[in-house]
């Protein structure tokens, strides 16, 4: 089985300026170390019912992975009800956030299914 080294976790919650108070924006940021297949971070955005989700690796081999899986997310975030807005996977280092929060490493050993 594999181990997850290390996860960070972030929740965002973004309102519009001058938009009903449905408008509202959730993101969630994941940093995970993955062993072999390197450091990625993933970042969702759903905003109604629409859902974005963009991954960044460190290494180009599993950048490379995360984009044949692409589908299968699409298909499971249709199976709950949502719209797929984007889906992406990137080789290299996810941009920083605009948001100031700060981040809190939680050491961890969780097992992957």
């Amino acid at each position: 089985a594999e181990h997850i080294d290390l996860l960070q976790l972030r929740i965002e919650r973004e309102k519009d300026q001058g938009k009903p108070a449905k408008e509202v924006m959730w993101t969630v940021t994941l940093k995970l170390e993955l062993g072999e297949l390197g450091p990625v971070q993933a970042r969702v955005t759903l905003r109604d019912k629409t859902v974005s989700t963009n991954f960044w690796a460190e290494h180009a081999a599993t950048s490379e992975l995360i984009k044949q899986h692409l589908e299968i997310l699409q298909a499971r975030y249709r199976e709950v009800g949502l719209t797929v807005g984007s889906l992406n996977a990137h080789h290299g280092s996810a941009p920083e956030p605009v948001s100031a929060m700060t981040w809190h490493p939680w050491p961890t050993s969780m097992e992957l299914i």
